[in-house]
């Protein structure tokens, strides 16, 4: 792969980026996937990009218009390769939020991807610090001062967070004065499973379609969710009897393992899901952390971390599950061993 400090000595030069790639990209209808664009290809176009950027966990298309860049942002994007790291963020975050400059935002974005996501490059959740110690991410700033297309091109970047602490885009977008715009990323922002829609920030949304949205978005979320709970249950080992299961109201699910051990399983509803077995013939604790796909189906998992019940410093849990279980076994008085 070329790397971008190599594209200008070949800009110079004359070459051109594939030509069925920039025709593809020439009209709405036949947009260039995001995937597809190239540093180099950004520096050449002479005509509008049409550019289709993948949105939420469904990966809906987004088609944006990217324009032909000017003198002054080549060679802003010609500079931003000789600074520094703490230049290139003050670079990226006055396109998003002072200038709107979607060309020059898609072309830092596009770089950090060229270079295998490099945070010296830039860091994509760098924040900054504004008055009454009010901090901002590229995200965030896109949400609540700039457009639903930046705020997309932001979006296709690699390990960008979607929920930050006080930093949150959710919270940033009801504040956008563009009432359309705000509109745009909350809907935008409520299409990933990740984003937490909270009732301060349905309370606060502008408009009445805006609040309507949200909260629809939040009852979907919730559906989702119960759904994904219900695929866990069906996913439980078929010898698991009504007896042997049991689901608390937070959606918490014991499972009887035999009559000395039993499961906890926990998940958040974001596609994380925690699995603790308490073994009270061993008197030990094994943990592991589990990763769900849309489907509630296991893509990944932590190899269980194992700990004896006499270095936990807080023995509820234990007398917990032990109290689950005593249920479950019908009298028998599995009890950890000390």
């Amino acid at each position: 792969m070329v790397m971008p400090e190599e594209q200008w000595e070949r800009y110079s030069e004359g070459e051109t980026a594939d030509k069925n790639t920039a025709v593809e990209g020439l009209s709405p209808d036949h947009p260039l996937p995001f995937s597809d664009v190239s540093s180099l290809l950004l520096t050449q176009i002479k005509e509008p990009l049409y550019v289709a950027l993948k949105i939420g966990d469904a990966k809906k298309d987004f088609v944006i218009e990217i324009p032909p860049p000017e003198k002054s942002q080549l060679k802003t994007a010609q500079q931003a390769h000789k600074t520094t790291t703490n230049k290139r963020h003050k670079i990226l975050l006055k396109a998003i939020e002072k200038t709107g400059d979607a060309w020059l935002t898609a072309y830092m974005c596009v770089v950090y991807r060229e270079k295998d996501a490099d945070l010296n490059w830039l860091d994509p959740n760098h924040y900054f610090s504004y008055e009454f110690s009010a901090d901002r991410t590229f995200l965030s700033a896109a949400c609540s001062r700039s457009t639903p297309e930046i705020t997309g091109i932001l979006l296709q970047t690699d390990g960008i967070r979607i929920n930050h602490r006080d930093r949150d885009p959710l919270w940033a977008a009801i504040q956008n004065k563009n009432q359309e715009h705000s509109f745009a990323i909350l809907k935008m922002l409520c299409s990933y499973r990740d984003t937490i829609i909270g009732d301060s920030v349905i309370r606060y949304a502008q408009t009445k379609t805006i609040r309507d949205m949200l909260k629809q978005a939040q009852k979907d979320r919730l559906q989702q969710k119960q759904e994904l709970q219900e695929k866990q249950q069906k996913a439980l080992p078929s010898s698991a009897t009504d007896a042997e299961v049991r689901e608390e109201e937070d959606g918490t699910v014991w499972t009887k393992l035999d009559a000395g051990s039993i499961c906890k399983i926990t998940q958040d509803g974001t596609g994380f899901r925690l699995r603790k077995i308490f073994n009270f013939e061993s008197a030990t604790i094994s943990e592991s952390h589990e990763h769900l796909d849309a489907d509630g189906n296991l893509k990944t998992a932590t190899a269980p971390a194992v700990t004896p019940f006499r270095q936990l410093g807080n023995k509820a849990e234990i007398e917990k599950a032990q109290q689950k279980l005593r249920a479950m076994n019908a009298g028998n008085n599995a009890q950890p061993k000390k």
